[in-house]
């Protein structure tokens, strides 16, 4: 991840800025860069690009219509072999660019400008088929009378 954040950092000049998963402590950080904890929201709205693998803050991404580059290790197929399809799908899906990893943590990626571009109709329809729920797009009501509808009572 470092040689990655280093050629983003050296053709944008801009630092990268790591959104840490919730889940990770304070304590356990794999590289020594600083972690944000509990911005990951406020950090993508912000961002002029987003760096991810498979992870649900790539809807951020698209909900905020922010360019992304997918980066797929090899080594996450030995971890669920979905996992390929999933970056896969998401590639397609939403006309990303991705760099990939083999197993000797070794890439071939050259930074585009035109991955600053994001394909506006696919965020979109992503958006649509994926993201929103039809019911509550076409009903103006709170989240608690969506339960209370949602939940039959005896």
């Amino acid at each position: 991840m470092k040689k990655i954040f280093s050629l983003y950092e050296k053709k944008y000049k801009k630092k990268v800025v790591i959104a840490s998963h919730f889940r990770r402590s304070i304590k356990n950080q794999p590289i020594s860069r600083k972690f944000y904890f509990d911005q990951t929201t406020k950090l993508i709205s912000e961002s002029m690009i987003v760096l991810c693998h498979l992870t649900q803050s790539l809807h951020w991404a698209i909900y905020f219509k922010k360019p992304i580059t997918l980066i797929y290790f090899k080594d996450f197929e030995k971890i669920l072999y979905s996992n390929k399809q999933m970056s896969d799908f998401y590639k397609k899906s939403l006309d990303l660019n991705r760099i990939n990893v083999d197993e000797q943590f070794k890439f071939n990626y050259k930074i585009n400008r035109k991955e600053l571009n994001i394909n506006k109709k696919k965020y979109t329809n992503f958006e649509k088929l994926y993201l929103s729920n039809s019911i509550n797009n076409t009903k103006k009501i709170n989240g608690w009378d969506t339960i209370t509808e949602t939940i039959k009572f005896d």
